[in-house]
């Protein structure tokens, strides 16, 4: 699953065939990566520094 940074999200509304107006917040891509593609670095990030229970 991936979430969409900056610009890449209407690119993929593009991409895809999607209607005017329509917004992909998140997508799962399957298959193989084309030729010559960059893959993004991702971030993990740990839970217990991301959930807050009962205070901020």
């Amino acid at each position: 699953m991936r979430i969409p940074v900056g610009e890449e999200g209407q690119k993929v509304v593009g991409v895809v065939g999607a209607p005017k107006g329509y917004m992909l917040p998140c997508y799962i891509g399957l298959g193989y990566p084309a030729d010559g593609y960059t893959e993004l670095e991702q971030i993990e990030r740990d839970v217990k520094g991301v959930l807050h229970f009962g205070k901020w």
